[in-house]
């Protein structure tokens, strides 16, 4: 394309006529043998012999054609999609030109375009077009000026040798931060959308298998928790041999709360039992935590809650009742409930789990709650210490789990019981794990009766070899601790209230850093945001400030171009004035003149009367000459000619 450009820079010296104005060049070469230059005057328009469209030969450069049109240096020059036509933006109209043979082909009227044609502009495409738009002041090649460099920004392109217009070598638009945070807030849509869906789902395939009630064990999914902290952990199994030859075998894992730097969710794909049944006296069980089987029978050694028949799950249909626990009427734990709902919804946000809630807010919830209903307050009456409300972190046991002091109530009881499960957890643990390792030979055994190839075959093995050596170490672990755990029974129920106040401490201090690093977090991304507000904030002031100079330039040129066409009106009402006024001149010219002519043809007919006159006189003379006396004579015609003297003055 540079070679095409250095052919034809030969016709287009300056000269210093030229520089009277900012002169613009429109270059449009192809490589199919012809370059074609529009050039044009800024300031004089259509009126110097300079302005001109020629189409010159791409090797010798020699002019084959000239016309007496062209673009309007006010507008801006753009082409088609089939690259066959460009249209200029001129002052008044939108004018289109063949590309070829820059033949005028249509124009297009509309109102005053505000566009700035560029000094330097370049569009190409794999060197096939190269359209330029210069202005310069001093005497040089016209296409030494855009050879020099690219400009910054290209917006369009068009090829002569192709159907479509692919762009090349083109940077790409600047996108701003909000382009960023919308992508962001999108991918963190469709992340949580899939995973809930993923969930659901499973739900869903989990609820449907237990309609069928698959009374075995169908596995197990466990991860790993680094550094969990669990308030309560229940695993419950129910035997055959032990409870009446009931075949249904059950283990769960129930997590009441977790705390971590990463969440995890733990589930099993097996029916969750009931919890345990709280004994009158937990030391005299040896260890082992008799079950509900189902929801319509009951323990005979439970006679401490009266628990009806009905549905595990539901409240006052069967399994644990609060009310029943804590000895309440109906009333009372009615309005309690509906008092507690009204204050979650007023305080809580119930779109988050409980463990995302702030631990002001949950006191507050309970503060509100036992000033309401004292009865709710199970704290000692000599307990005088009260806890500033803008402590974040409670090292002491909420007031609805304290008991009373010297004296052992259903709610103490209770504890005792939920706590016995943690210790008896070891020999769950172990029963779950022997269930567990049956499951995985079965599995075994129907893997290898299905599988086709050695390979995959002995990888199974392998596989379940190392499960099952890992099930033996933790089974061989889990009897050790299971053992020590029974001989420490005895001694930790004396330290349940320690163990407990301990706890919560620990997970309140473990919650007040989550919720510090949540806050911390939150305070980055809230200033983030901020930044990208007043970054926003800027752009849109730009804009507004760019819309109001093109506002600004817009009333301008339309002022302009109403001064000019009144300008022009009142030269042209001036004009018709000068001209009327000619015409008015012009007949009474020429009626002075006909009253003129008038005036000299009566002169003249004056003139002749005068001379008839005179020459009757000069007979009348002649003739008295001879009758009177030559004296008389004489008198009579000094006489006459003094008459004839003072005539004609």
């Amino acid at each position: 394309m540079y070679e095409l450009l250095a052919n034809v820079q030969r016709p287009f010296i300056l000269t210093p006529q030229d520089m009277a104005a900012d002169r613009y060049v429109l270059i449009i070469g192809s490589q199919k043998g012809t370059l074609s230059t529009l050039n044009w005057d800024n300031e004089t328009k259509f009126t110097f012999t300079s302005l001109h469209s020629s189409l010159l030969d791409a090797k010798t450069g020699n002019v084959k054609s000239t016309h007496k049109y062209g673009p309007d240096p006010m507008g801006t020059v753009c082409l088609d999609d089939s690259s066959k036509f460009f249209v200029a933006c001129t002052g008044k109209d939108f004018e289109m030109f063949r590309l070829e043979n820059i033949e005028h082909v249509q124009t297009f009227s509309g109102e005053l375009p505000i566009v700035l044609f560029p000094k330097v502009a370049t569009y190409e495409e794999d060197g096939s077009v190269l359209v330029v738009g210069t202005t310069f002041l001093i005497p040089l090649l016209v296409l030494f000026n855009p050879l020099l460099q690219l400009p910054q920004g290209m917006k369009s392109h068009a090829s002569l040798d192709k159907p479509e217009n692919t762009a090349t070598n083109l940077p790409s638009p600047g996108r701003s931060i909000r382009y960023y945070l919308f992508m962001a807030v999108g991918l963190y849509l469709l992340f949580h959308g899939l995973l809930s869906t993923v969930l659901v789902c499973t739900t869903w395939v989990y609820s449907m298998a237990m309609d069928r009630q698959i009374p075995e064990v169908i596995g197990h999914a466990v991860g790993s928790i680094p550094e969990q902290i669990f308030e309560a952990v229940a695993l419950n199994l129910i035997d055959k041999e032990e409870y009446g030859g009931n075949t249904e075998k059950s283990c769960g894992i129930l997590i009441t709360h977790t705390v971590a730097s990463t969440r995890c969710w733990l589930g099993s794909l097996f029916y969750i039992a009931p919890r345990a049944v709280r004994f009158a006296d937990p030391s005299t069980q040896n260890g082992t935590s008799v079950l509900q089987g189902n929801g319509n029978r009951l323990d005979p050694t439970d006679n401490q809650i009266s628990k009806p028949p009905g549905v595990m799950g539901k409240p006052g249909q069967g399994g644990y009742s609060l009310r029943m626990e804590l000895d309440w009427t109906n009333d009372q734990f009615e309005s309690v409930e509906k008092y507690i709902g009204e204050t979650v919804e007023g305080v809580l946000d119930v779109t988050q789990s409980f463990d995302e809630q702030s631990l002001m807010n949950i006191k507050q919830i309970q503060q509100m709650a036992v000033h309401k209903y004292p009865f709710l307050n199970f704290a000692p009456a000599n307990n005088t210490e009260t806890e500033s409300p803008t402590s974040a972190v409670s090292t002491e046991v909420p007031p609805i789990v304290k008991p009373l002091v010297g004296e052992k109530t259903k709610s103490e009881e209770a504890i005792e019981c939920e706590f016995e499960g943690l210790w008896k957890e070891y020999e769950n643990i172990h029963q779950e794990l022997f269930h567990t390792k049956e499951t995985l030979n079965r599995t075994l055994e129907e893997n290898t009766s299905l599988a086709l190839q050695k390979d995959s075959r002995e990888r199974i093995n392998v596989k379940l070899a190392e499960d099952a050596i890992d099930l033996d170490e933790e089974n061989r672990d889990l009897h050790l601790n299971r053992v020590k755990a029974s001989k420490t029974e005895k001694s930790l129920i004396g330290t349940i209230s320690c163990l407990n106040a301990h706890i919560n401490a620990e997970i309140c201090q473990k919650k007040n850093r989550v919720w510090e690093q949540s806050a911390k977090k939150d305070g980055d991304t809230k200033k983030e945001l901020e930044t990208a507000l007043r970054i926003l904030d800027l752009e849109k002031c730009e804009l507004e400030k760019a819309l109001k100079v093109k506002e600004a330039t817009a009333k301008s040129q339309k002022l302009k171009m109403d001064s000019y066409h009144a300008k022009q009106k009142w030269e042209m009402e001036e004009l018709k004035e000068v001209r009327l006024r000619n015409t008015q001149l012009e007949s009474s010219v020429t009626s002075f003149k006909a009253r003129l002519t008038e005036a000299e043809n009566l002169q003249c007919a004056l003139k002749e009367n005068l001379k008839i006159i005179q020459h009757e006189n000069e007979e009348l003379r002649t003739s008295l000459a001879d009758t009177l006396h030559a004296d008389e004579f004489d008198r009579l015609r000094k006489v006459e000619r003094v008459r004839n003297l003072s005539e004609p003055s």
